[in-house]
């Protein structure tokens, strides 16, 4: 499992400072990313930390990030009332057409009916579908896959997790949102230990 010495996350360049990173290593040479799931700092650097290289093994990065999307295209694509969307979501959710093509029609559909009916449906519907494109773009490579995910956290539109954060009309939801996907890759990482 990934382990970070302090030096080598202050690489990774957090938003603590380093004192406050000695401060939460508590005398500990390295932490792993289960030390971090048991901190107590928020799930958004809990997030943060996820999207760091190396934190999953084989296809654990694309499960998770897979999860983010579905959870956010059953949540607001599916039923958002705009049906070119909603059959998309469909085949989305099926497994049927998870291409970067249909993700981007399912976009120009969602504006289209953003910029026809200034409609709130309409407007979370755009930001899942651009999720989805980054996401199906994502499963073309490990490293693609790699950007997507560090992209979500740094808060490009068109990426998985800010989909998610743009379908989440208050903070306490997205704060939700956050949780679960920390207890979705804890899942991922630690399979098959009991």
């Amino acid at each position: 499992m990934k382990t970070w010495t302090i030096d080598e996350l202050m690489t990774e360049k957090p938003c603590y400072s380093r004192a406050k990173v000695e401060e939460l290593y508590a005398g500990r040479d390295s932490v792993s990313i289960i030390d971090i799931f048991d901190s107590e700092i928020p799930a958004g650097d809990k997030v943060w930390m996820l999207c760091r290289p190396g934190v999953f093994e084989g296809d654990g990065r694309q499960r998770w990030l897979d999860g983010i999307v579905t959870r956010a295209v059953t949540n607001y694509a599916l039923h958002c009332g705009v049906k070119k969307v909603e059959d998309w979501a469909v085949r989305w959710l099926d497994g049927s057409d998870r291409s970067y093509a249909a993700a981007c029609a399912a976009t120009g559909a969602a504006w289209a009916a953003w910029d026809a009916a200034d409609a709130t449906d309409a407007a979370w519907a755009t930001w899942v579908a651009d999720a989805a494109t980054w996401a199906a773009d994502a499963a073309a490579s490990a490293a693609s896959a790699a950007w997507a995910a560090y992209a979500a956290y740094a808060s490009r539109a068109a990426s998985a997790a800010y989909a998610a954060y743009a379908s989440y009309a208050s903070r306490a939801a997205w704060a939700s949102e956050e949780e679960l996907q920390v207890a979705d890759a804890r899942k991922i990482l630690t399979e098959g230990e009991e």
